[in-house]
């Protein structure tokens, strides 16, 4: 297993690197954002290869880790 960055997910709609990015919601209200990977390693606009990738998300100071697999 390789422990390096591959790639950071981008916000959608507003095309914001999501790393280190502080979002708002209101309790009130509710909010939904959705992030996206283009499939490319980043630095390099080549495609991923297919395998097993892990990614990690911090929420109000709770971090959650998952595998994510990719196939071609």
């Amino acid at each position: 297993m390789l422990a390096q960055l591959v790639a950071v997910p981008i916000l959608q709609g507003t095309g914001e690197v999501v790393d280190n990015l502080e979002l708002s919601c209101s309790s009130a209200v509710g909010c939904t954002y959705s992030a996206y990977w283009d499939g490319n390693v980043r630095n390099t606009g080549q495609a991923a290869a297919s395998g097993v990738y892990i990614y990690q998300l911090v929420v109000d100071g709770k971090r959650f880790t998952r595998k994510m697999v990719v196939m071609k």
